[in-house]
């Protein structure tokens, strides 16, 4: 294809969000292909059935554990779930493991297929040997001395890493079997390799066994049959997102129709037949048929034999992991940080949760001045600040426990409380019914704010976003124009994170 003919075809692709552009102008999977993916992962049963145990899994234990399936490029990290001290360790969602350096590619390594073990070896082997070489000045291990070792693994049913591949970190991994004994998932649990207990038989050994049985139990259970798509509630419209796109270029329709038909199938929670989603896309099922075909030729969509149905195939997997890997939360709100200046002409933070409380990690300055003492590293208090009452209102209430712990010792006075009043929980509750806080005059006098949160592919809060400034400068009710303004930026981010309400 010529360069024009792709250039053509990429608009239409970032119109509909599928594709997006970078700022240095290189495409990579958009909001679109990631939701795509995230529903295809929900709509897998093992999927579905390993989330609670992995939760409470973390919970007992204290240590980090992760959900692994077989991605196109090997084992793939679909949910990390963090517990305990964090870890000096660069585990994400969308990480791909090395079938030979890691406890959870072995235990693939060892139940998969042998010619399939070769064969991502093979494209694991340019990139695993370099990087070995690189921090170990020595020959990465070849595929066939994995087979001993998945002997052992069979045998003893896990496996485990000490200080390996990253010193100072140990996991322990155990495979999950669907009801045909086929490995569907594998569980790893990380930690710091002085706090966990690696023995075969130790505490997190068994923890894990016993997760993974109770997993195989629930898979080997007769499925009930789910209610007709038509009987559900009629999908809730697609948020609206910001795209950065130049309006007088010139897309493709048909794919632009195609897009409508992605569009209703990511924002569905179960597989849709033809008549709900054309109709959803309010078009014919005849004019729908032929786009829901071709899809199904590339493998975007895949179609069920029995039921017919539709629902986000293989590679909307491939590049919904692809899309997480890239992820880059706070990249994508420094862009949003930048457009709310810009519309609002206030001075605008962006927060995360740091190991003291909220810190602020990008300001963005209006063109009026504004005299306040926040600057980049700048920690919050929990209760008397409105970036910080938006994270209390949404963080688990372990965490918020901690944090407010940690609140007290920074804030020494008689206004700081590990015990949250009953005053504050229903301001707590009021944060979460209209997704905004608001602070006048307080913790500055002459000053007033907004904020409201981000949340991203776990329905977890990721970011806040607060805007700022002199008590005569903008309205600050909760449904005034800024109000509307920061909710549509935090809406339109929370979903290029792959927020499903």
């Amino acid at each position: 294809m010529t360069s024009a003919q792709v250039f053509t075809y990429m608009v239409t692709l970032c119109k509909l969000a599928l594709v997006k552009r970078t700022q240095f102008g290189a495409y990579e999977p958009g909001p679109l292909a990631l939701r795509l993916g995230l529903r295809h992962l929900q709509q897998q049963l093992p999927y579905r059935v390993a989330l609670s145990h992995v939760q409470a899994l973390a919970a007992e234990i204290g240590h980090s554990v992760a959900v692994c399936i077989m991605g196109p490029q090997g084992p793939t990290i679909v949910r990390y779930e963090n517990s305990g001290l964090p870890l000096h360790v660069n585990l994400h969602v969308g990480t791909v493991m090395s079938l030979s350096q890691t406890s959870t590619g072995r235990v693939f390594s060892a139940y998969l297929p042998a010619q399939i073990v070769r064969q991502l070896m093979q494209q694991q082997a340019v990139s695993a040997q370099n990087i070995w070489q690189q921090f170990y000045q020595s020959p990465a291990p070849h595929a066939d001395a994995l087979q001993h070792d998945a002997d052992a693994i069979r045998a003893r049913g896990m496996a485990r890493g000490i200080n390996y591949p990253s010193p100072g970190i140990s996991s322990l991994c155990i495979p999950v079997f669907d009801a045909e004994r086929q490995l569907c998932l594998a569980l790893t649990v990380v930690g710091s390799s002085k706090t966990m207990d690696t023995h075969w038989h130790g505490s997190i050994a068994k923890a894990l066994r016993t997760t993974a049985k109770a997993i195989e139990e629930a898979l080997s259970q007769p499925l009930i049959q789910a209610p007709q798509v038509e009987e559900l509630k009629a999908i809730a419209a697609t948020e609206n997102t910001k795209i950065n796109t130049d309006k007088q270029q010139r897309g493709i329709q048909s794919l632009e129709i195609t897009g409508q038909l992605l569009q209703v199938i990511s924002s569905a929670m179960m597989p849709l037949s033809l008549r709900t989603l054309s109709a959803n896309a309010q078009m014919s099922s005849a004019k729908a048929f032929p786009h829901l075909v071709s899809l199904c030729k590339i493998g975007l969509l895949e179609r069920h034999a029995q039921s017919g149905d539709f629902s986000p195939g293989a590679l909307s997997l491939e590049l919904g992991l692809n899309a997480l890997q890239r992820l880059a939360p706070v990249r994508e709100a420094e862009q949003e940080t930048n457009q709310l200046v810009e519309s609002t002409g206030l001075t605008v933070a962006l927060a995360i949760i740091g190991p003291m409380g909220p810190t602020i990690i990008h300001l963005e300055d209006a063109p009026k001045p504004m005299h306040i003492s926040i600057r980049i590293g700048t920690v919050m208090s929990m209760m008397h600040t409105t970036i910080g009452r938006v994270f209390s209102a949404y963080l688990p209430a372990p965490v918020l426990e901690r944090l407010l712990h940690q609140n007290t010792l920074r804030f020494a006075d008689e206004t700081s409380s590990t015990v949250i009043s009953k005053k504050m929980a229903d301001t707590l509750r009021k944060i979460r019914i209209s997704g905004i806080d608001s602070a006048i005059d307080k913790p500055v006098p002459g000053i007033h704010a907004l904020a409201a949160p981000v949340f991203d592919y776990t329905g977890n809060i990721s970011l806040v976003l607060a805007v700022m400034g002199p008590a005569d400068s903008f309205d600050v009710s909760h449904d005034g124009a800024i109000a509307q303004t920061l909710k549509e930026s935090t809406t339109a981010l929370s979903y290029r994170l792959g927020y499903m309400a």
